[in-house]
């Protein structure tokens, strides 16, 4: 009995042989070598090239994390380190005004309008008051406006200097 089980084992393993290496030539075949990217030989290099946008989620992460201590607690605290990690996360990628930005001036819009919907009159000491309910929206919009101040006055610097030359024309030898 034993030796029937062996016999039909062994007829299994012969009979998988060629349907695994038909496996590993269409696995083969579709992770060419010609394709651009083959996950197979890609699979450690894909984690180095956005190490960027992983540390911005860890930055907005903790700057939402900050941001609703704040909201729930009020503290100071949590107000500077909610503004920090916006800042932070503008430094490490510029799209990240978007990301930061976007949610204080929808919150601030959102303050605004239910304002305006509950009085229907604009009374300056109503916007005062729910404006001092959200400062921190109001510090994420300036820190939103800075950025975007400093990056219109870095793209025009060189445009500035375009008919001096370059700054070693008159240089001799070298670059």
């Amino acid at each position: 009995m034993r030796q029937n089980y062996r016999h039909r084992s062994t007829e299994h393993q012969i009979d998988q042989q060629p349907l695994q290496a038909q496996r590993s030539q269409t696995v083969h075949a579709l992770a060419g070598r010609n394709t651009v990217f083959n996950p197979f030989r890609d699979r450690h290099r894909f984690f180095h090239v956005i190490f960027n946008e992983r540390l911005l989620c860890l930055v907005l992460i903790l700057h939402f994390n900050a941001y609703l201590d704040h909201q729930n607690n009020q503290r100071r605290k949590d107000l500077y380190l909610a503004l920090l990690w916006g800042l932070l996360g503008l430094f490490i990628k510029d799209t990240a005004v978007i990301l930061f930005t976007v949610p204080a001036i929808t919150v601030l819009l959102r303050t605004t309008i239910t304002t305006l919907r509950s009085h229907h009159t604009v009374d300056a000491r109503q916007l005062t008051k729910a404006l001092k309910a959200n400062t921190i929206e109001c510090w994420l919009c300036v820190l939103g406006l800075a950025f975007c101040a400093s990056y219109i006055t870095l793209s025009l610097l060189p445009s500035s200097y375009a008919n001096e030359g370059a700054y070693n024309q008159n240089a001799t030898g070298g670059f």
